[in-house]
């Protein structure tokens, strides 16, 4: 290539302005006819004989600098700081020109350096050529020493500097661009006030534009050797036994290429034809990257979804223009035809890029942030395609983003794609599902539904053979604290149903539902036969621990679902499990506290009476605070008992619950009505028995209003004092003594104010040897001490105390005694509910 070259001033490296060739790269053909290549080419080959030509302008431009070649060179090595420290004027200059020129040729060479060479002001060059005419007069009127010869040798040398730079300008008019703007290029010059100088400026403004162009044809050749160059490498290739395969391709050269396509697919030119990036590679270029490299695949497909969005907008867009007669009006959904098989191997990569990073041990913040980010592009990108892509692609980004340890935004974002799958009734993937269930281990089950993807497994005839029982054990430990009632009735209903030969029936969440609430609403109830020579499982891999399973029924017991507690009752009975006094109690807690329940709670209570299982008083009290919430609820209890209600039978724990919840309101009568039941169903009480007539005795003189009851009279005190004793007595008699009656018989008595009775009881069981509750000894010491008796408090609490055995009274009770003592005014006269 031949460039064209011009005279123009030129700064060096250390601030000298000196005259060289100034050269502009483009082409010749495209820009000046043959005669400019002429002169060029003669002024190269011969420029002894071209006159006043380019050599001796750069003689005369380094005169004008006041420095010769010799100087520049010698100055070359000058650090001053000021880019024209060196530009001084020499004397030739002052003669020739004077100070004038000077100045103005310095403020030329500043606005060179400062500002670039297509924006310098017209009015710089204007002013240099009216100040040189000046000093030109002056110098010639004020210098009277210069011979002629000397002026005739300036005037030649300005002549032929002219000429030149008219003949250079000259050709430049013969181009298609200033032939074009001609009306600009006058308006400049009107300006300027110089056709010289608007002439150059259209030139600088052609070689800007010719270079352009030619930067844009270097760059489209670039990238269709590069373009070539990647369906080279993408492309699959035949291995020397004529089998296909997809060769691996490396990414940092590739994406280089790649990044040099879409530099020029976005570098655009108004004379020059676009380039485009054929959209069969980036399919290619994806699916040839190994599936680890998950950023560059995303980079790819990012420009992959703008291209083929950029040409459906267009069809939609043509296609709205033909149906609403060409107004625009409408709208139809915009539907991306992607690579199928390009999408879905980026759906693999964030898995596997994560597992890199864990393995690596390199994964951070940072990474996690850049791998939901592109985990949310793919899903947002596959919802726009047709739905054949999202049947193959969502179920495999599912599984990716499950992979992706420790991060709950994934998870939450694959639950979201589960829940799309689930309601527009995607065909299962059985393999990509029993791969999530194998990877639900330690998983927290809030984020994801995989109960529901069990569920989906365990339904299907085929899938459920290759479910892994460990898998379903673990998944269920997951779920502990068992919180979730649905989640884990739902496991536990899976795993009953993999235990069979033959599916159950695939239901919905509504229709579990429903059938859970009818198998609670059922009057009677069945309980699993278990082998009592049973204690450990038959298979410990395919059967959950008696401990996971009693949770699990505690955790039922304390919501109130029964139908949770009595799955765990199947699933000890599939374990060969023996029945536990938890999973007893579990039950019974479960249908108290359930809705109309009360009968299949006795039928429980029967089968664990009948099992010879204790039934602790904290069950009673349990079950009683149900029972006692209401008069009415109280009587059908009765009612459930007497009259004969299958499944039921009078038992000593069902009329202790009884009186239990008639004791917590008072009510002494129904209390003293249903022990006669005792005798009348021969049923022998026990202890609780006799503690709770005591209690509902004491309970009468505190509850006052609180149960719809007035205030007790004295007559009330000393009646309610002297039934107690009698119960005592025949408690006694019976040979039947416990902490629980002594404790009941002081509280009344302490409520009756009888507190001299209270301290011989206390006295004459510590000589006993009986059992005394530690809340007795409380009990009757802080009595006492609101009522001022402070001596017999601290008789009680440092003697009696420590005689039954128990050590040091705690410090709550002696704290409160002084607090007393310290403080007299705040006593009270009676004792108050909480005190008793």
């Amino acid at each position: 290539r031949q460039g064209t070259r011009r005279c123009g001033l030129h700064v060096s490296s250390n601030g000298v302005a000196e005259a060289r060739y100034v050269t502009s790269v483009s082409g010749t053909t495209e820009f000046a006819g043959r005669r400019r290549r002429r002169r060029l080419s003669s002024l190269s080959a011969h420029p002894q004989d071209s006159g006043p030509g380019l050599l001796q302008s750069n003689a005369l431009a380094a005169q004008y600098l006041g420095s010769d070649t010799t100087n520049t060179n010698n100055n070359n090595n000058n650090n001053s700081l000021d880019p024209l420290s060196s530009l001084q004027p020499s004397s030739g200059d002052l003669l020739r020109h004077g100070p004038a020129h000077s100045e103005a040729l310095t403020k030329l060479v500043r606005t060179l350096l400062h500002a670039p060479s297509a924006a310098i002001d017209s009015s710089v060059a204007v002013d240099l050529q009216q100040q040189e005419t000046t000093a030109d007069q002056g110098t010639n009127t004020a210098a009277e020493q210069p011979s002629a010869q000397v002026g005739g040798e300036i005037d030649a040398t300005h002549e032929e500097t002219n000429t030149f730079v008219s003949d250079g300008w000259e050709e430049l008019d013969e181009t298609p661009l200033q032939q074009e703007d001609a009306s600009l290029a006058a308006e400049d010059a009107a300006v300027a006030g110089d056709d010289d100088s608007s002439s150059w400026w259209e030139e600088t403004a052609l070689l800007q534009d010719q270079e352009e162009k030619h930067t844009k044809r270097h760059l489209l050749r670039r990238a269709e050797r590069a373009q070539n160059t990647l369906f080279s490498m993408c492309s699959p290739k035949e291995s020397d036994d004529g089998k296909g395969y997809q060769p691996r391709i490396h990414v940092e050269p590739a994406m280089e290429k790649f990044r040099l396509l879409v530099q020029a697919e976005q570098d655009d030119h108004p004379t020059l034809k676009d380039f485009a990036i054929d959209p069969e590679l980036y399919p290619k270029m994806i699916i040839a990257m190994p599936k680890r490299f998950l950023i560059p695949k995303i980079e790819i497909l990012r420009q992959y979804v703008a291209a083929v969005e950029a040409r459906a907008m267009k069809e939609q867009q043509q296609s709205l223009d033909e149906d609403s007669g060409g107004d625009g009006s409408g709208e139809v959904g915009l539907v991306l035809d992607l690579d199928s098989r390009a999408l879905y191997n980026c759906c693999e990569s964030p898995g596997t890029y994560a597992q890199r990073l864990r393995k690596r041990g390199t994964a951070d913040i940072d990474a996690n942030a850049s791998i939901v980010d592109s985990i949310c592009f793919l899903g947002d990108t596959l919802i726009n395609t047709p739905v054949e892509t999202q049947h193959y692609c969502l179920p495999r980004l599912m599984a990716s983003a499950l992979n992706v340890r420790s991060e709950s935004n994934a998870w939450t974002y694959a639950a979201d794609i589960f829940w799309h799958m689930d309601q527009e009734r995607f065909p299962i993937d059985y393999k990509i599902y029993n791969h999530i269930l194998c990877n639900s281990t330690f998983r927290s089950t809030p984020h994801f539904p995989f109960w529901k993807v069990l569920k989906v497994l365990s339904h299907d005839v085929e899938a459920r053979k290759k479910v892994d029982m460990c898998d379903v054990i673990q998944l269920l430990l997951n779920h502990f604290p068992y919180t979730d009632a649905t989640a884990t009735k739902s496991v536990m209903r899976s795993m009953l149903s993999l235990h069979q030969p033959e599916p159950i029936e695939n239901l919905s969440d509504d229709d579990e539902k429903e059938v859970d609430e009818e198998n609670a609403a059922t009057e009677t109830i069945s309980f699993p036969s278990f082998d009592a020579d049973l204690s450990f499982p038959l298979n410990c891999n395919t059967h959950a621990d008696r401990g996971v399973l009693q949770a699990i029924a505690y955790a039922g017991a304390a919501a109130g679902d029964p139908d949770m507690v009595l799955m765990a009752w199947d699933l000890a009975d599939q374990a060969g499990y023996s029945p536990s006094a938890e999973m007893y109690e579990s039950i019974v807690t479960a249908f108290s506290r359930a809705m109309m329940q009360d009968h299949n709670a006795f039928a429980a209570l029967c089968e664990m009476e009948e099992a010879e299982v204790p039934v602790s008083r904290a069950l009673v009290e349990s079950f009683s605070t149900q029972v006692g919430y209401t008069p009415g609820r109280i009587k059908n209890a009765r009612f459930i008992l007497t009259n004969g209600t299958e499944g039921t039978a009078i038992t000593t724990a069902s009329l202790n619950i009884i009186m239990a919840a008639l004791a917590g309101r008072g009510d002494t009568e129904g209390s003293f009505e249903t022990f006669a039941l005792f005798k009348q169903y021969d049923v022998e009480p026990n202890a609780d028995t006799y503690s709770y007539m005591i209690e509902s005795l004491a309970s009468n003189m505190t509850a006052g209003p609180n149960n719809g009851r007035e205030d007790p009279s004295p007559e009330d005190f000393s009646r309610n004092v002297t039934a107690a004793q009698e119960v005592l007595k025949e408690a006694r008699d019976a040979d039947i003594s416990s902490g629980d009656i002594l404790h009941q018989y002081l509280r009344t008595l302490c409520a009756a104010d009888y507190l001299e009775e209270a301290t011989a009881a206390l006295k004459e069981a510590v000589g006993r040897e009986e059992r005394i509750l530690m809340e007795s000894f409380s009990l009757v010491a802080i009595r006492h001490a609101k009522e001022g008796l402070f001596e017999t408090a601290k008789y009680i609490s440092e003697e009696l105390y420590p005689s039954a055995g128990y050590g040091k009274v705690p410090r709550n009770v002696i704290g409160r005694i002084k607090n007393m003592q310290k403080y007299p005014n705040r006593r009270k006269e009676r004792v108050s509910h909480e005190d008793t």
